[in-house]
Formats: structure tokens, sequence, C-alpha cells
């Protein structure tokens, strides 16, 4: 089960669960009662409404025990060293659910699923599975996890918010970047104290890059992995063939850390 430090930081301070931490489930009906979430950057006047920036949808941290939660025990022995997994930010609406009153503001929390799960129906046992599934995040996460061992990971974004400019996608500022980080992952990452941090794309590296050091914290980044949807938008390599990179980057990691 996640930490309860993390599970706070998840489901009562970045997102208000009325219930508490959830279990790990693909999709909640009736979906899960939000009461509010983080309004950190608005209440800092980080968000500039005139010229209609918005952070909107928003994320949680997810780890192995909630992977096992939902598809079953791994085997093997459970003090694997931990590493963590760290994304942008939330990339769409995947049927989070219903606005919530977050102050005066409104977003919508993931109260209609768990943040990064497959469809529950057992863990992946090659990458042909993944690489069959609609879903680019869930199969590919828990087929990292079998793959490896790892039994201690836990997996983020750098973001927790979408952050959009009429309405449309747009370049975060960065001051909405350190903010978010400063309010949670810097927690995260000290909470998990992980080995190594795998980044899935160059922008999160460079990011964590100028943040670790700035609030004096060290640990080491790997090589940029490819983004999980990655594939949708550069067309040079296959899914299969960004995949099969990642494997090889993670494999030489793990073997250099000990993990």
């Amino acid at each position: 089960m996640m930490s309860n430090k993390l599970a706070q930081l998840n489901f009562r301070r970045l997102l208000l669960y009325v219930d508490g931490p959830p279990s790990a489930m693909f999709s909640y009906e009736p979906p899960l009662k939000c009461a509010g979430c983080c309004v950190s950057c608005e209440e800092r006047s980080l968000v500039d409404f005139e010229a209609k920036e918005r952070l909107d949808l928003m994320s949680h941290g997810a780890d192995t025990s909630d992977f096992e939660a939902l598809l079953g025990p791994l085997a093997g022995p459970n003090d694997a060293a931990p590493v963590m997994f760290v994304l942008e930010c939330p990339g769409g609406d995947y049927g989070n659910g219903e606005p919530c009153d977050c102050g005066p503001w409104k977003k919508i929390p993931p109260n209609r699923h768990y943040y990064f799960m497959p469809d529950g129906k057992g863990w992946p046992t090659s990458l042909g599975e993944v690489l069959a599934s609609a879903n680019d995040y869930g199969p590919y996460l828990a087929y990292l996890i079998r793959r490896w061992g790892l039994r201690n990971a836990y997996f983020t974004n750098l973001v927790k918010c979408r952050y959009t400019q009429d309405d449309r996608a747009a370049k975060r500022p960065n001051s909405i970047t350190e903010n978010c980080f400063r309010e949670f992952l810097l927690e995260e990452i000290t909470t998990v104290a992980p080995h190594v941090i795998f980044v899935f794309s160059d922008t999160v590296k460079q990011d964590l890059t100028k943040l670790l050091p700035k609030f004096g914290v060290a640990v080491k980044i790997a090589t940029a992995l490819y983004h999980p949807a990655a594939y949708r938008q550069y067309k040079r390599m296959t899914r299969e063939e960004m995949l099969i990179s990642n494997d090889a980057t993670i494999k030489a990691e793990l073997s250099k850390t000990n993990v």
C-alpha cells in the first residue's frame, strides 16, 4: 500500500477526496467524491486569467503497490531499491469526471479513475500485449514494473495540472513548474528517496536538472525515455522501437545503480 505520507500528499493536499485515499481501480462508478484540490498557483497569482490562462485537469501519483492491488502480487523479495518515473503533466481528459469547486475556481479531478492504472486484466507478460492495448499508459507502466522487477517504483507528473491558454495547449511558464515542484514533487522525491529518476522526455529532464540542485536535492536522473504516447506525434520511430529503446536504457541504468 502507498505510504501514508504519500497518500496524504496525493489525496488530502493535492486532491481532497472526501473518503480519504481510494483503492487503486481502473475506473470508479459512482465517481469518487472530491471536495477540493490544490490552487497554490492561482493563490500566488501565477495564473494570468486575463490572458485566459488556466490550470485544470489534475493528476496524482501511484506506486507499485497500487498496481499490485489491481493486478495481483508480484513474485520475489519486497526490498527492491526505490526508483521514480516522472512524466510531464496531464495531457488530456481521459474521463476524469465532473469539475469540483476549489475555492473560487473549478478544476476537474481524476475521480472516475486512478491515475496510471491499466484495465485490470492482469500483468502484461510481453511487449506485444502492451502494443496491442489502446491504453498508452497503464499496461506499459505495469509491463515495466514486472519486466524489471520494480517492487518499489513510484510514478508521477512533474506538474500536476494541465496548463492551457485560451483553452489551447501552450508553453507553461517556468514559475508554475517551479511552484508545483516546490509544493509536491520535491516532497515526493525526498519521501521516495529514489536511487534513480527515469524521466519521460527531454523537457522533464531539463526542468529537473535545473530544479533539483536549486532545492538542494542530489538524485541521479537517467537518460530521458521516450514518452509512452510519443509515437502519436513523432513518426521517425514506431512505438515498438521507442519502447525497445526504453527497455535498453532502463536495463543499462539499473545495472549501473545496482537496483
